[in-house]
């Protein structure tokens, strides 16, 4: 009796060494793991913004074969999500959100396990000299539960091996797709563009002084006077950048008509000549650009190509419509000779 008393008191003082210890544990867990991919990083980049497309190579979509998966009505990008119900205990039960997404740059996602801290991951994408490499991490605070901070200390090698796997069949899936040429990541194709009449307003300015608001006002002027006029609008919004120099661009914001009307004050009529174009089709918050014009100009070089005239920017996306920035397309045009 008195040794099982002497052996309970030792255990209780390894407990409670533990459960002090533990408190000198840190409480943020990271994990992290990075491969390397050949080809377009569009391939990846849908295999995991697209929630249903998780099933094809995340490891844990293959642990319950039965369990119930939800998916939201949105099928993909920032605001996505499904959730799961499984009986068997490692499974069990949750929700995965994609909180952000940038086009071939970082998708971020929230899991939340049933009365657990969620956890955040990302996954980032980063151009190699001949394709992409994703990083995959997760973030996770373990709280002031000294359980939580000793399983936080054990979480890199019980998930590590997990996340190996999924990228490796990210890999795998993605360069078994045949290789399409794209530009910064982007489709791009050739179009020939017929006459167009414009109404726009043509100005030179600093871009440190240049913003949304301008923008908008452009384009109610511009409305303002086809209302005027009762000229309808034929297509989108665009800008065409006749210049840039020093961080001064003439540029201009225009509407294509079906008429020409009369010029009042800044608002011009003209005509668009025909001509052959590369069109690249962007999808992202407008900041992105830069990048796109640096791979169009390095493109049309290296093809031996040159152009005509001023690029141009069709806005297909209405930004009031749409909140997700990740989702708005713009059509950057180059006039080829």
């Amino acid at each position: 009796m008195k040794a099982l008393k002497t052996i309970g008191i030792a255990l209780l003082g390894v407990i409670l060494l533990l459960l002090v210890f533990a408190f000198f544990l840190p409480s943020k867990v990271h994990i992290e793991r990075s491969i390397e991919i050949k080809g377009n990083p569009a391939n990846a980049f849908n295999l995991i913004n697209q929630t249903k497309a998780w099933k094809q190579w995340s490891p844990w979509h293959k642990l319950d074969p039965n369990a119930n998966w939800t998916y939201s009505e949105q099928a993909d990008g920032t605001g996505a999500w499904y959730t799961w119900e499984s009986e068997i205990r490692d499974v069990g039960s949750g929700k995965l959100t994609i909180t952000n997404s940038k086009p071939y740059e970082i998708i971020s996602t929230e899991l939340q396990f049933k009365k657990m801290t969620p956890a955040h991951s990302d996954f980032i994408f980063i151009p190699t000299s001949d394709g992409y490499k994703i990083t995959w991490t997760m973030d996770s605070d373990m709280g002031i539960n000294p359980i939580g901070r000793w399983f936080g200390v054990f979480m890199d090698r019980m998930i590590g091996p997990d996340y190996e796997k999924g990228l490796l069949a990210i890999k795998e899936i993605s360069e078994r797709i045949p290789v399409k040429e794209t530009i910064a990541g982007f489709d791009f194709e050739q179009r020939d563009i017929q006459p167009m009449m414009l109404a726009g307003i043509r100005e030179t300015v600093k871009m440190s002084e240049f913003n949304s608001a301008k923008f908008a006002n452009w384009f109610g002027a511009i409305g303002k006077t086809l209302e005027t006029g009762k000229i309808a609008p034929t297509g989108p919004p665009m800008a065409i950048y006749y210049s840039f120099e020093n961080e001064i661009t003439d540029m201009e914001a225009a509407m294509p008509v079906s008429s020409m009307g009369k010029d009042v004050g800044m608002v011009k009529f003209h005509e668009l000549p025909a001509c052959k174009t590369l069109v690249i089709k962007y999808m992202g918050d407008y900041s992105g650009t830069a990048k796109v014009y640096a791979a169009a100009f390095e493109h049309l070089k290296s093809k031996g190509m040159e152009m005509s005239g001023a690029p141009m920017e069709i806005y297909i996306t209405d930004p009031m419509m749409e909140k997700d920035t990740a989702k708005w397309l713009t059509e950057i045009v180059f006039p080829l000779k």
